[in-house]
């Protein structure tokens, strides 16, 4: 009986020994079979095969929240040897959450894990701080063969955005903030309309502001959203009717964080023109007429009762700017006139001289007898008193120049380097060539 119990033990210690138990049955002719796998829970040592590469499903890569709690999911590794494989999610580069099982159920240092399927939830205990955040997935077994999962990036936000405004139409440098709320309380903006209201407004950059205006019965009567960008400013406006309306002004941010402040009152009045009247001697003074202003009745008035400011429109700057080309080209295009063209015997322009340009005192008036007096010689057309006007030819001229009150009495005298030419003109023309040779 020895021998069989021999036996018996050495085939208990051998099953005991591998991760696959066979049971074979053979009862007289059929053979049956059954096989079943248990998973190891201790290193394996000839398995370098690391387990699959772990797959992030949330948070999305790119996500704005503003829950510091927020799940990581993430689906399951597989590992051909079957070990068990434990998992450590990493944050900005440290391993924050450690010893994941994907046995079951978990928790550890600042975490909860709960297993369902292929899925791993994890969800943190403490509340992470607002700051953007890199995370990924390892996945170990017990040989420790690893693998990874990619990188993911979210961005956690808990503030809500501060509003700031500054300008509302007519009123410049205002404090008003979302972080003095008291100073809202009974406030009311007065201007005369209707007209387009204008605000500069602060807000945290990429989120978005809506201005909503009430009526007097409390109906919505317009509402306007802007988007911010990098610069964190926007200038929204629109046109308002004459009335009293309660804005309210909010902003919210990709988070979801959103900042309300407090309702206040804009009035718009009706414009109105005053018309004082001239006093009359004996009467006691008129009083003032009062004109509602809109539209259609300023047209109506004399020029002289109001003045109306406006701002430059773009069409009347870009007119002002041809005027002023327009002039700029006639002043050129006056000094580049000329009426008179000098040339030397082989007909090149003369490039330098110095003239002397007279004008005669009287001039011969054709029909009528000249009178010769004794001892005073007569009036030639070519004798002048007068001081001659002298002119520079440069190189720049090409023999061209501009002489004032040149006509068939002017007579010239032409100094170049080595000669001087006098002469007279003798005919009408409005252009002159003359040949220096």
């Amino acid at each position: 009986m020895r021998f069989p119990t021999t036996i018996f033990l050495a085939a208990t210690l051998l099953f005991s020994c591998v991760d696959t138990a066979n049971a074979f049955t053979n009862p007289i002719i059929a053979t049956t079979s059954a096989t079943a796998t248990v998973e190891s829970t201790t290193p394996t040592t000839l398995d370098t095969t690391a387990p699959s590469n772990p797959i992030l499903i949330s948070p999305p890569d790119g996500t704005v929240t503003s829950d510091n709690r927020l799940e990581f999911i993430w689906r399951s590794s597989l590992d051909n040897n079957s070990n068990t494989i434990i998992y450590t999610l990493y944050l900005n580069g440290v391993a924050t959450y450690l010893g994941i099982s994907n046995l079951g159920n978990s928790t550890g240092n600042g975490y909860a894990a709960r297993i369902d399927g292929s899925i791993i939830t994890l969800r943190p205990t403490t509340s992470l701080l607002d700051g953007s955040y890199d995370w990924y997935v390892t996945s170990s077994d017990l040989s420790g063969n690893t693998s990874y999962s990619t990188t993911w990036n979210f961005l956690i936000d808990t503030t809500p955005p501060r509003i700031a405004i500054t300008d509302i139409d007519i009123y410049h440098n205002l404090t008003l903030d979302s972080d003095h709320p008291e100073d809202f309380t009974d406030l009311n903006f007065d201007m005369a309309g209707p007209k387009t209201i204008y605000f500069t407004i602060y807000s945290e950059p990429w989120s978005t502001v809506t201005l909503q205006f009430f009526g007097s019965d409390n109906q919505l009567v317009s509402q306007t959203s802007w988007p911010v960008n990098e610069t964190g400013v926007i200038y929204p406006y629109l046109h308002l009717d004459v009335g009293v309306y309660t804005l309210s002004i909010s902003s919210f941010d990709h988070g979801g964080n959103t900042t309300a402040l407090p309702d206040f009152t804009l009035t718009i009045s009706p414009a109105q023109i005053s018309l004082p009247l001239p006093a009359l001697p004996g009467i006691s003074p008129f009083p003032t007429i009062t004109i509602p202003y809109t539209p259609y009745s300023l047209p109506s008035l004399p020029a002289t009762i109001a003045k109306i400011e406006t701002k430059l429109s773009l069409t009347f700057i870009a007119y002002l700017l041809l005027a002023i080309i327009g002039f700029i080209l006639l002043i050129l295009l006056w000094q580049r006139k000329y009426n008179i063209i000098f040339l030397s015997p082989n007909g090149q322009p003369i490039r330098s001289a110095t003239l002397y340009h007279s004008i005669p005192s009287g001039s011969y008036t054709p029909g009528v007898k000249r009178v010769h007096t004794p001892g005073v010689l007569p009036s030639p057309i070519f004798v002048t008193k007068r001081q001659p006007n002298l002119f520079t030819l440069s190189p720049s001229d090409h023999g061209r120049l501009y002489i004032p009150h040149l006509n068939r009495y002017s007579t010239f005298t032409v100094r170049l380097d080595d000669t001087t030419y006098i002469f007279s003109l003798s005919t009408k023309r409005s252009l002159y060539t003359v040949v220096l040779g």
